[in-house]
């Protein structure tokens, strides 16, 4: 284990949490809440863009090995450099890492991205003599059908420059994406689960072997705050889906007693009940 990944035992899989590096972002910015709904309580997570990573999972369990989202670290030169860290140098790569915990990409047979954002799907493919190849050749990549068809990914996707032609359009190109309606099993225990809001497509992923359960959140939360008041949405989301996604996530999570992963937060983490609602706890 490093100070950027982690691997740990649930039940029968083999869970590898990955840090590809650590970002800023400015809550008041992002989220669609005035200022006098925030201040005083979260006012220290509010003031100033606050330190998040950049998260991806890996799971294995038997046969399967699959990435839930593929992440990149932005450089300085790309249109999303105003999320990286001054004077910061990330850990190593999601292939590289990847590799410290023994995983070929050859051998990954499944990757599911939770939504479409760039922060999800710009680590899937890699420039090869002036070319986008794909990272994972042999798996199938998942994506949301109603994010694939959104006029903004579509229109991204006829852009040159954009990360969406040079990631999901090339994996379509070469047949490795598949387009998710609704829940899909991809094996027995793994589960993709709709859950909208954040995109139109936005999708979970619940691993559940012996008895012990996971879920891996992509952007259905961004940061704990969101977990003590649900109607708290990004700009760009639907305020109503996001609320309802998370609603039904919290019930279960508190029933199953599950530990959570999300995109931005970082480590591990589970809910708890209070007596206003729910809270997020890092295990």
């Amino acid at each position: 284990m490093t100070d950027y990944s982690r691997s740990f035992r649930l039940g029968a899989a083999t869970t590898t949490l990955i840090n590809v590096g650590d970002g800023q972002v400015n809550l008041a910015e992002m989220l669609d809440v005035p200022a006098s709904e925030w201040s005083p309580r979260y006012a220290s997570s509010f003031d100033q863009p606050i330190r998040a990573p950049f998260q991806c999972v890996h799971l294995r369990l038997s046969a399967m090995s699959i990435l839930v989202d593929a992440s990149s670290y932005p450089l300085p030169d790309s249109p999303y450099a105003k999320f990286a860290l001054p004077n910061y140098q990330p850990p190593p790569g999601l292939l590289a890492q990847l590799a410290e915990v023994g995983v070929n990409p050859e051998e990954v047979t499944h990757v599911v991205f939770t939504h479409w954002h760039w922060d999800h799907h710009s680590g899937a493919t890699v420039e090869r003599g002036g070319y986008y190849i794909p990272c994972f050749p042999n798996a199938r990549h998942y994506l949301g059908r109603a994010d694939w068809e959104s006029e903004d990914t579509q229109k991204a996707m006829r852009d040159p420059n954009a990360m969406e032609s040079r990631t999901l359009a090339v994996l379509h190109q070469r047949g490795l994406l598949d387009l998710v309606e609704g829940n899909h099993e991809l094996c027995a225990g793994i589960q993709i689960i709709a859950a909208p809001g954040e995109s139109p497509g936005h999708q979970i992923v619940r691993v559940h072997s012996e008895g012990r359960t996971l879920y891996c959140l992509g952007d259905l939360y961004h940061h704990p705050v969101e977990v003590e008041q649900p109607s708290w949405s990004t700009r760009w989301a639907d305020a109503k889906a996001s609320l309802s996604s998370r609603q039904s996530l919290a019930e279960t999570a508190l029933i199953e007693q599950s530990l959570l992963i999300a995109g931005h937060i970082s480590g591990v983490g589970r809910l708890h009940r209070t007596p206003s609602g729910v809270s997020w706890s890092a295990i």
